[in-house]
C-alpha cells in the first residue's frame, strides 16, 4: 500500500485548491459556512464526503476519492470543536442501498 503517494496525492489536490480557486483572496464557501453556522460546517463536509465517495465507483475519477479526504480532513480538524456536529441526531443511520 502506498500511503506516501496517497498522502502526496492530497497535499497536493488542497495546496492546488488553494492556489488554483482562492488564490486571490476570495473566501472558501466552507470558511462562509463555518463563520455562519459551525453545525452547518459539519453536516455540509460530511454531505460532500458522501457524495464524492458514493459517485467515485461510477466515475473512476481519483479526484473523487482526493476531495472526500480533503473533506475528511477539514471534519478531522475541526473535530475538537465542540459546537461542529453538535445536535447530531442519535437515530441518524447512513444507507448506501
Amino acid at each position: 500500500m502506498e500511503v506516501d503517494n496517497g498522502l502526496r496525492a492530497l497535499e497536493h489536490h488542497i495546496r492546488g485548491t488553494a492556489e488554483g480557486h482562492y488564490a486571490g483572496g476570495e473566501k472558501e464557501t466552507i470558511d462562509v459556512i463555518m463563520d455562519i453556522n459551525p453545525i452547518a460546517f459539519g453536516w455540509y463536509a460530511i454531505g460532500n464526503i458522501i457524495k464524492y465517495v458514493s459517485r467515485f465507483p461510477v466515475t473512476r475519477n481519483k479526484d473523487d476519492l482526493l476531495k472526500a479526504a480533503h473533506y475528511l480532513l477539514m471534519v478531522w480538524e475541526k473535530s475538537e470543536d465542540p459546537v461542529v456536529l453538535e445536535d447530531t441526531p442519535e437515530d441518524v443511520t447512513i444507507s448506501m442501498d
